[in-house]
């Protein structure tokens, strides 16, 4: 059986909001149909008519109170479709003996008249099938077995010798032709409110993580402007000398507070630097041929600036993602409790690491920053090499790559 879900094309909670309106707007009718029969009964003058019309109330009654009760639980355990095959198949069942037994107690001339009330029911019961049949073929013959078994109760079940009035006769074809076309209104109109609804909470959910993107987003530039941006101004200031060390330390001080108020109380595990850069790695991985060795990248110095070498490492991948694409490259990574060194290496056509590295130096790029942190980087390529481009940053600036420790703010190019 094709699911509620599955014919308006939602999935989900939304599925159990549309189903909540849906057997709202049924249970609704459903008590006024019962309350309109306990109107008519009790206006009835006939003994009988009224001892059949009060126990086929009290029947449907219960009936409809358990279905739309179990409709109720299921909704509540968020279990679509709230009203399935076997409550549409019931529903039949109670509207057909309905039908017959008030039928039978109902004077033949009061049949196709409001008094009798149970014609509404039925009426009712092809919308709940509306609502409740996933394959509408099937609904469809509900309606059309409930439509005959009206035309019996008035043409069929009737005292001998009695007939219809050709006004109570139309009125009767009348009446039974409207079922199917209750059926189609029904199952067009819940589908529009399935519909509707789940399209709106689509759209609710849209805009609630469009809000939670443009939060995380927001905070993560907050963070990005207190650990990055005025850390890396500092450091600018630090290596030109213009801003003495009593004018830079308030800048310093109020960037420590920033980061400690907004990171206090953060649940989540601190980010190791090997994970950063395997983070890095896979970003960078959409775009050109990488292998990550950062196996022997564990221990690293407490005091290393973790952030400034996850940002220098960022740099030289794009650098080559950007200028040497197409061709393979590595990243390398080991460290101690004592020093870091991370290595970046591409297959493309060597160049001058000396021309390189004036070029960086005039960028003033985040290599330079990391050197006024203390540490070091050198470039191992020359003009036309097969062997490709190898930049390593290394902390402290003693433990650089082949034996030869920069000085601050130079670079170390090895041809």
């Amino acid at each position: 059986m094709v699911s509620t879900l599955a014919l308006a094309g939602g999935t989900g909670t939304e599925g159990v909001v549309a189903d909540r309106v849906i057997v709202v707007l049924l249970a609704v009718l459903r008590a006024g149909t019962l309350v309109l029969g306990g109107l008519e009964t009790g206006g009835s003058s006939g003994a009988r008519h009224q001892g059949v019309a009060v126990a086929a109330l009290v029947a449907l009654a219960g009936q409809s109170t358990f279905m739309f009760g179990l409709a109720a639980a299921r909704l509540r355990r968020g279990v679509t479709p709230a009203l399935g095959e076997v409550a549409a198949l019931v529903e039949t069942a109670a509207a057909a003996t309905g039908l017959l037994a008030v039928a039978y107690a109902t004077p033949l001339a009061l049949r196709t008249t409001s008094s009798f009330w149970i014609e509404p029911y039925t009426v009712i019961s092809v919308v709940v099938l509306a609502a409740a049949t996933r394959r509408r073929i099937v609904g469809a013959a509900g309606a059309a077995f409930l439509t005959a078994t009206y035309l019996v109760c008035v043409f069929v079940v009737a005292p001998e010798g009695m007939r219809l009035s050709s006004a109570a006769s139309a009125t009767a074809w009348t009446n039974a032709i409207s079922y199917l076309p209750f059926f189609a209104i029904g199952t067009i109109g819940f589908a529009l409110v399935r519909s509707v609804v789940e399209k709106t909470d689509t759209l609710r959910q849209l805009l609630g993580q469009l809000s939670e993107e443009h939060a995380r987003v927001t905070a993560s530039s907050d963070a990005y402007e207190i650990a990055h941006n005025i850390p890396k101004a500092v450091l600018r200031e630090v290596r030109h000398g213009i801003r003495g060390t009593a004018e830079l330390r308030p800048w310093v001080e109020k960037s420590r507070k920033d980061l400690l108020t907004r990171f206090t109380g953060d649940e989540r595990e601190p980010v190791t630097l090997r994970d950063e850069l395997t983070a890095l790695a896979a970003a960078v991985a959409a775009a050109i041929p990488l292998r990550v060795e950062l196996e022997e990248l564990d221990a690293v110095p407490v005091s290393a600036p973790k952030l400034l070498i996850a940002e220098a490492v960022r740099e030289l991948l794009n650098n080559a993602s950007h200028h040497a694409f197409g061709y393979p490259a590595t990243l390398t990574g080991r460290s101690t409790e004592d020093f870091v060194q991370i290595a970046v290496h591409n297959d493309g056509p060597g160049l001058d690491p000396v021309g390189l590295a004036f070029t960086w130096a005039l960028k003033q790029n985040t290599l330079h920053q990391f050197e006024v942190a203390g540490g070091s980087y050198e470039i191992d390529s020359s003009v036309g090499s097969s062997a490709g481009t190898t930049v390593t940053v290394a902390w402290p600036a003693r433990a650089a790559g082949r034996g030869g420790a920069n000085a601050p703010g130079t670079g170390s190019a090895h041809a």
